[in-house]
């Protein structure tokens, strides 16, 4: 059976709280349909695993696709992840890891640790609300 795996990097608006690992195995794409999800390992946000690709989202590729969709970052979803399917865990560069999907209205499961980020995150949306009404 192969294997492979896959980072998640977990997001509260532009912040990164939590990261996930996920293991999946298939034979092909029949039995991939038919799985349940992998065992997932997470890990906080400053994790040393993840920091290029955290890196890579926070510098690169999240201000891109800000600017290409004109959404600023008050507008982000209070809680959202990438996905990325790690192709390499010898490489040390970007090209290790492909996007397979950003996540933002499907953010199950999610570690408790990231309760306290999701509510920090929309009180502050809330009270940026009231202040400008």
């Amino acid at each position: 059976m192969e294997q492979y795996s896959i980072a998640i990097l977990i997001y509260c608006g532009s912040n990164s709280v939590r990261n996930a690992l996920v293991e999946e195995k298939y034979k092909d794409l029949a039995t991939i349909l038919n799985l349940l999800p992998g065992k997932r390992y997470y890990f906080i946000e400053n994790c040393g695993l993840f920091s290029d690709l955290k890196k890579a989202m926070e510098n690169d590729w999240l201000p891109k696709l800000q600017k290409i969709q004109a959404i600023t970052t008050d507008i982000l979803p209070v809680i959202w992840d990438a996905d990325f399917i790690i192709n390499s865990i010898e490489s040390a560069d970007s090209a290790r890891c492909s996007l397979c999907e950003i996540n933002v209205s499907c953010v199950s499961p999610f570690p408790a640790g990231a309760i306290n980020f999701i509510v920090q995150e929309t009180g502050n949306r809330i009270r940026t609300k009231n202040s400008v009404d």
